[in-house]
């Protein structure tokens, strides 16, 4: 009883008997409701003057705010539970499946190259051994990330190198000797998979509705950013097509969507037709053949030492599923680039843009734009019929590139869209919209003014946001400045 003296406790206890229990419990009540009064000002003060402190506390308080709450149940044989063993166990058993898509082996790289080999952009790079200048940059530009199963941060490793410079002199020497002996320590090569949820608002996900995302070393991260920086210095513009968007140096996302919305308006406004196509991969990263795609990287020209150390790596490389703290036993996968290596993203820009190379060549009436694994194309014309069978080539041309590529169309999620003319063209195709999603963009195709499901969606979320900087302790003029800020969260895409 912190309200009381010491020495009154022992005589508060002495006196508290059957008769006057009521009174004192009713003393005791109102004694802890002043009590928990006092704290929770206390505490509101000191928010209060931490976030008058720091202006940079205000959205620290913001994103807080805004972060859904861990998904902690999950349908398992169609039932929800919370039961962690069970979850892990079930989610484990689907995502093996899908991480052994190709365990009866990879489709060919010759047959990839026959339909794909005479339109690819090659280019030879030559990145010499890793310097330790190549690294410090490397590592001052790394971003904070949960640690691997080694448990090294990546500020650890930042002060670490600040404090003793020799460290950078001798994790060169060991990224050196690796890259000449194409082969990892095993540590290097394991990773632990956390999981996701797609839709966190989502009460009960199903057992495939998560994104791994897979937690590497902090050394092998290292090393990854630090080829990756070479490569996209100088390497990556000399083979990268025009309608590729995301990628150091390249144009972002709403880009893409504003090129999209460029081109259906011209054509609407210049009397043509226009009409498209938006694809979706059933889990592209989870089941790209590694080997293949390694195996296009160095004939687009990649350093062979960086090549094949990768390989190394992929070939080696076991992975811990984990769920609220709780792992499984190491897993080996037979496909999948993974999700957090610096690297992947270049990995599968270059598989990608093989079926851009291709469309642009022998499909020139669509023109066919990509985001990493987000594809899409756009068929312009002067009547409806040259349209419909321009939608229908870009499509067998999909297939084609997905099936030789070890992948696969999710006919579920991808969609045509223009006007309803356009509905049901490709028969594999049921879904039509004209509005849609496009990359994180909201595109409408009538003229008639409207908010869109996904415009609806943010302007509910911005709303919560508005009304949580009106309860910050700031002055109006700071609270405009936030205000202005996080009108993009509105906005993009609009």
């Amino acid at each position: 009883m912190p309200w009381l003296p010491p020495h009154l406790v022992e005589r508060f206890e002495q006196s508290l008997n059957s008769s006057n229990f009521d009174q004192v419990a009713a003393t005791l009540k109102l004694a802890l409701e002043a009590n928990d009064r006092e704290d929770r000002q206390q505490r509101i003060t000191e928010w209060k003057r931490s976030l008058r402190k720091d202006f940079s506390a205000s959205y620290q308080h913001l994103r807080r705010k805004a972060a859904s709450a861990p998904v902690q149940v999950s349908a398992v044989q169609g039932k929800a539970t919370a039961n962690i063993a069970d979850r892990l166990s079930s989610i484990e058993e689907v995502w093996k499946n899908i991480y052994s898509t190709h365990k009866n082996g990879e489709p060919t790289f010759r047959r990839f190259m026959e339909i794909y080999g005479p339109s690819l952009r090659a280019s030879r790079a030559n990145c010499g051994i890793l310097t330790e200048d190549v690294l410090v940059k490397a590592l001052k530009q790394m971003k904070a990330s949960s640690p691997g199963l080694d448990q090294i941060l990546t500020p650890e490793l930042q002060v670490a190198a600040s404090w003793c410079p020799s460290l950078i002199h001798h994790l060169a020497r060991l990224l050196q000797m690796i890259e000449r002996c194409h082969k990892w320590p095993t540590h290097l090569t394991k990773g632990v998979v956390a999981f996701i949820p797609e839709e966190p608002d989502k009460e009960t996900p199903l057992l495939d509705e998560f994104r791994p995302i897979t937690v590497l070393s902090c050394i092998y991260r290292l090393w990854a950013s630090a080829r990756h920086l070479q490569l996209t210095q100088s390497w990556f513009a000399t083979w990268q097509q025009r309608n590729s968007f995301g990628g150091k140096g390249s144009s972002s996302a709403d880009q893409l969507a504003l090129q999209t919305c460029i081109q259906l308006s011209e054509t609407y406004a210049q009397g043509g037709v226009v009409a498209g196509l938006g694809f979706d991969l059933r889990k592209c990263f989870d089941t790209i053949p590694f080997g293949l795609a390694l195996d296009l990287f160095l004939t687009r020209g990649c350093d062979p030492d960086i090549v094949q150390t990768l390989r190394n790596f992929y070939s080696h490389h076991q992975k811990y599923f984990r769920l609220d703290g709780h792992h499984s036993p190491p897993f080996k996968p037979t496909c999948g680039i993974v999700q957090g290596c610096p690297l992947s993203m270049l990995i599968l820009t270059s598989l990608v843009t093989s079926w851009l190379e291709y469309n642009d060549a022998q499909i020139p009436a669509a023109v066919s734009r990509a985001y990493a694994d987000d594809m899409s194309s756009v068929v312009s014309g002067q009547s409806t019929a040259f349209v419909k069978e321009g939608l229908r080539s870009v499509f067998q041309s999909t297939q084609q590139f997905t099936s030789v590529a070890g992948m696969q169309i999710n006919t579920r999620k991808t969609f045509t869209f223009g006007t309803n003319t356009f509905k049901h063209t490709v028969p594999q195709i049921q879904d039509h919209q004209t509005s849609f999603r496009l990359v994180g963009c909201s595109i409408k195709i009538s003229h008639q003014p409207m908010w869109t499901p996904l415009e609806q969606q943010r302007m509910l979320g911005w709303t919560k946001v508005v009304q949580r900087i009106q309860n910050l302790p700031q002055s109006w003029q700071i609270k405009v400045r936030i205000l202005q800020s996080v009108m993009s969260k509105l906005s993009f895409g609009a």
